[in-house]
């Protein structure tokens, strides 16, 4: 059966208003949405981040010490119970031996918290009578064949029993001419005695590298 023209002319019509009106609101619904996330992403955006503890390396007096919490110069504070403590020689210490007036260097953890005192990781202590001197050998001082100190910069350092050479027990690198890094300490005669000696410059003793 055939349609009447007129009737198939109103069904066209009723078919392209349908399409006409899902397409609208396909549209506005898109529309929205989009709205909707980039209004999300406004307020994430301007939401504070959380920043992570970051680690850094400072270098300074302590001028004040309650608990366990140490102030620096400026008035930073640094909680101190758990770090790692020695000497710039090596000597592990406890804690107990910042006091203040010491000289010390650390590894820190900066936390996210403003406000929050900074975390020491690792403390070295600075003895009030240590020195850290690097240059080259000018001359190396032998007894029965062994060295028994070297000069370098014009000044003496002698070793002891309790020298610490980085390069092991092996003295054939300690070489007129070759860059070495000691860590000494005066006697009470004024003659310098080496607590540790290494090749180089040191990057433990020179700051780099202590993070």
């Amino acid at each position: 059966m055939s349609i009447p023209r007129r009737v198939s002319r109103s069904l066209c019509s009723a078919r392209t208003l349908i399409i006409i009106c899902l397409a609208a609101f396909i549209s506005i619904s898109v529309s929205s949405g989009g709205r909707a996330e980039s209004g999300g992403s406004v307020q994430s955006s301007a939401s504070p981040a959380t920043t992570p503890d970051t680690v850094a390396m400072i270098d300074a007096t302590v001028v004040d010490l309650k608990g366990t919490v140490a102030t620096i110069s400026g008035g930073i504070p640094i909680e101190i119970s758990t770090a790692w403590v020695s000497t710039v020689a090596g000597l592990v210490l406890d804690s107990g031996a910042v006091k203040v007036g010491s000289r010390i260097r650390a590894s820190i953890l900066i936390p996210s918290e403003p406000g929050t005192p900074f975390v020491a990781r690792f403390i070295q202590l600075r003895a009030d009578n240590e020195i850290i001197f690097g240059a080259q050998i000018e001359a190396v001082e032998l007894s029965d064949g062994l060295p028994i100190g070297i000069v370098a910069g014009h000044r003496r350092f002698l070793f002891s029993q309790g020298t610490f050479f980085d390069f092991g027990p092996g003295f054939k690198k300690l070489k007129v001419g070759r860059t070495v890094t000691i860590a000494a300490t005066p006697d009470e005669s004024g003659e310098f005695i080496a607590t540790r000696v290494y090749l180089g410059f040191d990057k433990s003793l020179t700051g780099i590298g202590f993070f």
